[in-house]
């Protein structure tokens, strides 16, 4: 991808990285770009992802969320089936909780991209998670159907939205 990149998002994905990384330090594990339509904000997570990662791309977990997303979604991957017309909550691959899983078992850091956060009701996919990140401490916890899970310390998310504003402009931030 590099390659495709001219040397001015280049220049401004080393500042994001450089931001990222600085985050992280002072014990934080998210960070939220947002922008207007079409500025980079999901080229720019992939790529501070990648960077983060050291180009290792299994360990960069996308979310593209959407108006029907919901936290049964999120965290077990929760999908409705119908059988002869009653209607049944079937778990999933459990993206999530697999995530943390790995985390868990290696010290090396995971990045998980919320893409598009505000098309989804955030408060109600990601709450507790959001909560759990924003407190600043170690070890915080998001609750499940069984107990509660601990959030790693080699676990960052980089979330993206686009601007409220309606007025266009061709930058990203970070909130």
């Amino acid at each position: 991808m590099d390659n495709y990149l001219n040397w001015k998002t280049k220049e401004k994905i080393e500042e994001l990285t450089k931001i990222c990384k600085k985050i992280q330090s002072i014990g934080q594990h998210f960070m939220i770009l947002k922008g207007g339509i079409a500025v980079g904000k999901t080229l720019f997570a992939k790529e501070i992802s990648k960077r983060l990662v050291d180009n290792c791309e299994n360990r960069i977990h996308f979310f593209q969320l959407h108006e029907g997303y919901s936290y049964s979604n999120f965290l077990y991957g929760q999908q409705i089936q119908t059988d002869g017309g009653q209607v049944k909550y079937e778990k999933g691959s459990q993206p999530l909780l697999k995530i943390i899983k790995e985390c868990e078992t290696t010290s090396e850091l995971h990045v998980v991209i919320l893409d598009d956060m505000n098309r989804c009701n955030f408060s109600e996919v990601a709450g507790d998670l959001l909560s759990a990140l924003e407190s600043n401490e170690v070890g915080n916890t998001i609750k499940t159907d069984k107990d509660d899970v601990t959030l790693p310390n080699n676990l960052f998310f980089i979330g993206t939205m686009m601007s409220i504003s309606l007025t266009y402009t061709n930058k990203v931030e970070i909130l």
